[in-house]
């Protein structure tokens, strides 16, 4: 396993193997809905963090408003 592997996707990663394992396909399918959204997330931040303050604005001008995602715990 990586160990730069955010957390939180790997605990939802392992959450969703043991759900599958258990015979619930459809809970193991929302924690995989789960981990797929905090590897969006943090994409973002990746994204938003290498990019130069001017490319940021032209970035976030382009969506018309700055958009902040969080994560829910």
């Amino acid at each position: 396993m990586n160990p730069d592997a955010d957390p939180v996707i790997v605990d939802y990663f392992k959450e969703a193997v043991l759900t599958y394992n258990a015979g619930c396909p459809k809970a193991s399918t929302v924690m995989m809905g789960c981990a797929s959204e905090q590897a969006v997330l943090v994409l973002h931040q990746a994204f938003m963090s290498a990019m130069s303050d001017t490319s940021k604005n032209l970035f976030t001008g382009a969506l018309g408003r700055k958009r902040t995602f969080v994560a829910l715990p």
